[in-house]
């Protein structure tokens, strides 16, 4: 429709501002496991997030593939490992 601003320029400020909490809440978490931060402001920077957008970001995280896993995902990684513990721990019944 001429006249009304696109949808993706309506949305972009509210994209922006989310991504700069995120990276801020992500750099908090990445202090803590380096021993810098209290674990109390680990969970006020998680708190402005909901469990969806928390699940996006670890789909985000999981699904890209690192050069210490070979190259592997997280999740992949972690699939192949529980199935190795699966398979080993069948029992047979000979």
């Amino acid at each position: 429709m001429e006249g009304w601003p696109s949808q993706a320029r309506l949305l972009r400020p509210a994209a922006i501002t989310a991504i700069k909490q995120l990276i801020d809440a992500v750099g908090l978490l990445n202090e803590r496991r380096s021993g810098r931060s209290d674990r109390s402001a680990d969970f006020r920077a998680l708190s402005r997030w909901d469990a969806e957008e928390l699940a996006a970001v670890a789909f985000a995280l999981n699904t890209r593939p690192r050069k210490t896993l070979g190259w592997k995902t997280p999740a992949e990684a972690f699939s192949e490992h529980l199935n190795l513990l699966l398979s080993s721990s069948v029992a047979t019944t000979d």
